[in-house]
């Protein structure tokens, strides 16, 4: 199983992005003009625009998965919910879909 938290730490840890491939000179650079990888000639071009492109990818979607996990919880957290014979009045209930459509929301899924 993967660890989002380490993996979001390796994102961080590597050279900044967005990356651009050059398969011309076989080179990743960044956009402030910094060798990032040399390609081998070995690899397939779709390669080269994945290691690329997965440098921006990985962590948006970690921190979109991240967050609609936390609301998730939220709905799932048995705690949210009423007891009935003691009156409670159910968070859920009060919460009205709120917290899932400011998730949602913010991770761009609805607007």
């Amino acid at each position: 199983m993967r660890d989002a938290e380490k993996d979001l730490a390796m994102c961080e840890a590597a050279t900044p992005g967005p990356w651009v491939v050059d398969d011309v000179n076989g080179v990743i650079w960044n956009l402030e003009g910094k060798r990032v990888f040399e390609l081998g000639g070995y690899e397939e071009p779709d390669d080269h625009l994945f290691i690329a492109e997965s440098r921006e990818a990985l962590p948006y979607w970690i921190q979109r998965a991240q967050a609609a996990e936390a609301a998730l919880r939220w709905y799932a957290d048995q705690n949210n919910y009423s007891i009935p014979h003691l009156g409670c009045s159910p968070k859920v209930m009060a919460d009205r879909g709120k917290r899932a459509h400011n998730t949602l929301n913010e991770i761009e899924v609805v607007k």
